[in-house]
């Protein structure tokens, strides 16, 4: 295996792993608490989450 595509497929992992956190953590219709916690949406897992790109323009 390719030195290269290490990195690529570990990235690859962990953003399917991202996907899944935020599939179990989506608010309620008509309510704004989380399905998975029940803690305010957004919780704490998805800010987490979301922290490392906190500094990004989009």
């Amino acid at each position: 295996m390719s030195q290269d595509l290490v990195p690529f497929l570990h990235a690859r992992l962990d953003e399917e792993a991202e996907r899944r956190v935020l599939a179990r953590h989506v608010p309620w219709d008509n309510r704004d608490d989380c399905r998975y916690d029940g803690e305010t949406w957004p919780c704490d897992d998805l800010l987490d989450l979301a922290s490392p790109y906190a500094g990004h323009p989009d």
